[in-house]
């Protein structure tokens, strides 16, 4: 399997487990974040690869600081990525967590003590 085709399968794993979270939270299918998701895992996979470009280059092949702006591009890219998926699976997962944990069937307990229940 090649490079492309890995981040593609990953992508689509996690395009899966996200819409997964969010259907369990009710929330149905978001296209929209769903998308970034898979763009975002692809950008990582293909950065990683962009970043072997740079490092293993040949220097007389292209201009002279072609090796600089593929890594830099490379490390950005990869840096935003990353930091998208965090954010939106943690947002996601901090979400279906508090679903289940308030009963409304149950008012709260006051704890004002002058106040009899």
């Amino acid at each position: 399997m090649d490079v492309t085709a890995l981040g593609i399968v990953i992508g689509a794993v996690l395009v899966f487990t996200f819409a997964c979270i969010n259907a369990r939270k009710s929330q149905g299918f978001d296209a929209g974040n769903s998308f970034l998701v898979f763009c975002a895992s692809f950008a990582i996979i293909t950065g990683v690869q962009l970043l072997q470009a740079a490092y293993v280059g040949n220097e007389k092949d292209l201009p002279r600081d072609w090796r600089t702006y593929l890594g830099a591009a490379s490390i950005i890219g990869i840096g935003l990525s990353a930091d998208f998926l965090i954010k939106a699976f943690r947002s996601a997962l901090s979400a279906s967590a508090t679903l289940g944990d308030a009963s409304p069937s149950e008012p709260p307990a006051s704890k004002d003590p002058s106040k009899k229940q």
